[in-house]
């Protein structure tokens, strides 16, 4: 896995694009750190996916958020996550945007980096604070 990332200052968002074949082994350590960046800078993330093949299973999707971001800091999920995915991986995404909403993430499939561009704009809008946070 090689990823490139570029943190635009201006909109508050943490771009990082991946290229190649993409292990849980390596994603987990970059999605956590950059996830724990977002969180104190107070930005977004874009993932995108779409030049990369994924190489793990639902289930370890499914475990994800539990395993590898509630046990760090429970706002970890809160960090508002866009997802490019690839053509050849989009119903893995599918999935994976249903199970990490189910889990209390803000995450969205978006056809590219505009569409996301877009909907992190609106974040603030259309992601109320959640109970745990207000209480």
């Amino acid at each position: 896995m090689v990823c490139k990332e570029v943190i635009d200052n201006t909109n508050k968002i943490i771009l990082v694009r991946f290229f190649g074949e993409i292990k849980k082994e390596e994603i987990v350590p970059k999605a956590k750190l950059t996830r724990l960046m977002a969180l104190v800078l107070d930005y977004s993330i874009i993932f995108d996916f779409s030049k990369s093949q994924i190489h793990f299973s639902v289930s370890d999707a499914f475990y994800m958020v539990p395993r590898y971001y509630d046990t760090v800091d429970l706002r970890l999920k809160l960090v508002p996550v866009a997802h490019i995915p690839n053509k050849m991986d989009k119903s893995f995404f599918e999935f994976m945007e249903t199970t990490f909403l189910n889990k209390g993430a803000r995450l969205r499939l978006c056809k590219d980096e505009q569409d996301a561009r877009a909907w992190l704009s609106r974040r603030h809008e259309e992601l109320p604070e959640p109970s745990f946070l207000t209480n």
